[in-house]
């Protein structure tokens, strides 16, 4: 591993130990962390000098001289999550302290979008948000770009989404032109971090195996051990589009056909409600609003989906025998039913009736979105 790399880890761990609040002197870290009290000394005065954290005296009790103990800074350095989906850009931004400073969504032409024109479009939302909030725009730090599509994370290029017709789009080099020098900037795929997201929040044990299954765009599955995501290099790990499914005489727009991505996915959403109500929707997520006000036409194109789905997992998850199953994305949409068809289906596939499967992130409004992207 690179040291930056490690580094950047280690902060990241430190971090999270102070945000939840379970140790905050050296000696409770090193503890916490696994890492020396020694190793411990430049991270904590690297992360004091970048404004997110403060030390200060423990109260004493009367017995020698307190420890010094550490804690986020409120006031400290802001960072924002954009992401990017097919017709709309959320755009939200949490404190040094994890607290959420706000949140804002704005459409935009659904497949239609000039790269440039989008990104400095969420840029001004951002910095409308960090105004609004009273807070010093100068404390901004880091910016993380979650957009769908298949994403180069290393080199921060969008080879293919949905949201523009431009391919291999360099979203690194337009955001620092656009940004602040001193603002760190990252780009992922949406997918990879709504699942690095639904990992955190169900904070797995050390060596249990998870399998995260998400429905988007398209359809994902990604494989966790502990709290580690095992991803490639490309982003692209875990992308099902174009598994073949038995039973499916559907054409691709890859040529082939059987593509799961034709009947379980949002293109495939909102292809079914199409099919059944003769109206075009522009993206998955306007059916899973309509699911929401117990539209029968929306509540039938999910679980057609869902049960697509089902039919192409069972061989996956029968192999990898998970001890548990995180579901996220929009397989999650309330009242629908998808959830409960899954579950079943999937704990009869690995004939495990008590199979522990877990909607990580239930809803897929906004809100919800980024609350789980966020946290």
């Amino acid at each position: 591993m690179r040291t930056p790399s490690l580094r950047a880890a280690n902060e990241r761990l430190v971090l999270e130990c102070l945000s939840h609040g379970d140790a905050s002197t050296r000696a409770e870290l090193a503890a916490s962390t696994s890492l020396t009290p020694q190793a411990l000394g430049p991270i904590l005065a690297g992360l004091i000098a970048d404004g997110l954290v403060l030390e200060r005296r423990r109260r004493s009790n009367g017995l020698g001289r307190p420890p010094t103990e550490y804690l986020l800074d409120p006031n400290g350095a802001m960072r924002a999550l954009i992401v990017v989906r097919f017709s709309d850009v959320v755009v939200a931004v949490r404190d040094a302290a994890d607290a959420l400073v706000g949140v804002e969504r704005t459409r935009h032409d659904a497949g239609g979008a000039q790269p440039t024109r989008l990104l400095r479009r969420a840029f001004r939302l951002l910095d409308q948000l960090i105004a609004r909030s009273g807070r010093d725009p100068g404390r901004l730090s880091h910016v993380r770009i979650a957009i769908e599509g298949r994403v180069d994370t290393d080199r921060g290029v969008v080879h293919e989404t949905p949201v523009w017709r431009a391919r291999d789009t360099c979203v690194d080099e337009i955001a620092r032109r656009l940004l602040p020098a001193d603002v760190a900037v990252s780009v992922e795929g949406h997918a990879h971090a709504l699942a690095a997201s639904a990992l955190d929040l169900a904070r797995l044990d050390d060596g249990e195996l998870a399998v995260i299954i998400q429905l988007n765009h398209d359809v994902h599955l990604y494989v966790a051990s502990g709290g580690t995501l095992v991803t490639g290099r490309s982003g692209r790990t875990g992308d099902l589009a174009h598994l073949p499914v038995p039973g499916n005489d559907r054409r691709c727009e890859c040529g082939k056909s059987g593509c799961l991505r034709t009947v379980s996915s949002g293109h495939a959403v909102v292809t079914a409600y199409e099919e059944l109500t003769g109206e075009r929707l522009p993206a998955a997520v306007d059916v899973i609003e309509r699911v929401a006000a117990r539209d029968p036409h929306a509540i039938t194109a999910v679980r057609r989906s869902v049960d697509w789905l089902a039919v192409a997992l069972a061989p996956l998850l029968g192999v990898l025998a998970p001890d548990r199953i995180l579901l996220t994305g929009a397989v999650g949409a309330s009242d629908s039913g998808g959830v409960a068809y899954l579950t079943e289906a999937i704990r009869e596939a690995v004939e495990r009736p008590d199979l522990p499967i877990e909607v990580v992130h239930p809803g897929f409004s906004t809100v919800d979105l980024t609350r789980a992207l966020t946290a």
